[in-house]
């Protein structure tokens, strides 16, 4: 074990720099420290950042990128605020603030209503958003539907079922309806590409979604 400490060896009873020593109770050569942290590299340093057990981040790196941008967006802004107002150019400072709140509604919510919400002119705005922020507003990019394993699989076994029945059954099995009542069924109604269209930074890639092809209004729905 290293101790470490003051020892007044020149007798000037002050702490300075000729006093300091260090005491290795152990006899062995190697450095006495502890890996406090979990990793397999000895550094002796508690790593501050290494407090979960699982090896991935699970964050968003376009995300948070851009928080980032806009965070250093808004300090400058707040800054160029506190100049402007000590200088009496008041018309700019108002302009300024609904630049602040606009920035602060995008990172919120991308699809928002934004003039509604302000209360302002929607030329305006666009004009904020982007001529001086930067951003556009793109629709998400479709990208095929991805069945995983499991669903894979479940769809072969019923499939295969059925086929097995109809193979053992024949038409009989066609016939076995049990009930004639017959209802109306609703599909669900995706979103449109319009809808999911949201404001993104021109650095910032575009967002995806499943494509999902509309399918009837209502169906009939036979249980047998």
């Amino acid at each position: 074990m290293i101790m470490k400490g003051y020892d007044d060896a020149d007798g000037d009873d002050d702490n300075d720099g000729d006093d300091y020593v260090v005491v290795d109770d152990d006899d062995d050569e190697d450095d006495d420290y502890e890996d406090d942290d979990d990793d397999d590299d000895d550094d002796g340093y508690y790593d501050y950042n290494d407090h979960d057990d699982d090896d991935d981040d699970n964050y968003d790196v376009d995300d948070d990128y851009e928080g980032m941008m806009m965070m250093m967006m808004m300090m400058m802004i707040i800054m160029t605020i506190m100049i402007m107002t000590m200088a009496g150019m008041t018309t700019m400072v108002i302009m300024i603030m609904m630049i602040m709140m606009i920035t602060k509604l995008i990172l919120i919510d991308k699809q928002k209503d934004i003039a509604k919400e302000l209360e302002i002119l929607k030329e305006k705005v666009q004009h904020i958003i982007t001529d001086i922020l930067g951003y556009r507003k793109v629709s998400a990019r479709w990208v095929p539907r991805i069945l995983t394993d499991e669903m894979k699989m479940q769809r072969k076994t019923t499939c295969a079922e059925l086929l097995k029945r109809y193979e053992e059954e024949g038409e009989e099995f066609i016939q076995q309806i049990v009930t004639g009542d017959e209802s109306w069924v609703h599909h669900y109604d995706p979103e449109s590409k319009r809808q999911s269209m949201e404001y993104r930074h021109k650095s910032s890639p575009s967002p995806r979604k499943f494509k999902v092809v509309a399918s009837a209004r209502k169906m009939m729905l036979t249980v047998f």
